[in-house]
């Protein structure tokens, strides 16, 4: 197994994030200045602030969002938990029940009461309520095959953050889904009140800019 979940040992993963994360001088100046004009392709947020276009990723922007919200309920106790009409029967190979043997402990920290129905068989009664019951079964499998490819030793702060990012990510907004403006409005306000409001947590990046000064000179009127 190459699973051990120690306090105080450090591993890069899909979780960490980056030490430089602005994406643009002056980002937290600017950053309630930013306005949406439109989508594209209903995936991408098209914006300004005072000095450039901006192009927003709206599930990552989402998943952004959901990830410091789920983790402050957690941390102060008041995750929000949802118990699933019917329990979700999955079945997994062996080594992966193992691995969820390790990590029951924290899943129920996390909202998910899992029990052993069968030899080879789990049951899936709550899980957080910001999910829908039809991506429960899809989040489990995903995180228990991430954890079976990993390689090094995981320690349980990156255990906390890596199921963290995979519920809000399952929980986010889809791209391809039309946005009200409303709507538009509400993810860039919420998203940055976040404390890293340029970075998602598995680190693919939320923001692309173009200052005002490239777009002007591009049109060769700088």
């Amino acid at each position: 197994m190459g699973l051990n979940f120690r306090a105080g040992e450090t591993k890069t993963d899909g979780c960490e994030e980056p030490a430089e994360f602005s994406a643009y001088p002056e980002f937290d100046r600017v950053r309630q200045e930013v306005q949406p004009l439109g989508q594209l392709r209903d995936s991408f947020i098209v914006a300004v602030d005072s000095s450039g276009l901006i192009v927003i990723d709206q599930h990552v922007a989402h998943e952004r969002v959901l990830f410091e919200t789920y983790l402050r309920q957690k941390l102060a106790g008041k995750l929000d938990i949802q118990r699933l009409l019917m329990p979700i029967i999955v079945q997994l190979p062996p080594r992966q029940l193992v691995i969820l043997d390790s990590i029951i402990p924290e899943l129920a920290r996390n909202g998910f009461e899992v029990e052993p129905f069968g030899p080879k068989t789990i049951a899936i009664k709550t899980a957080p309520a910001m999910l829908k019951a039809s991506a429960v079964e899809k989040l489990l499998v995903e995180l228990l095959d991430g954890l079976e490819r990993e390689t090094q030793v995981i320690n349980i702060e990156a255990l906390k953050k890596k199921i963290a990012a995979t519920v809000s990510c399952h929980a986010a907004i889809k791209i391809n889904t039309p946005l009200e403006e409303t709507k538009m409005r509400w993810l860039i306000t919420e998203l940055m009140k976040t404390d890293v409001p340029t970075v998602c947590p598995h680190g693919r990046p939320i923001i692309l800019r173009y200052d005002l000064r490239e777009i002007q000179k591009a049109f060769k009127r700088a």
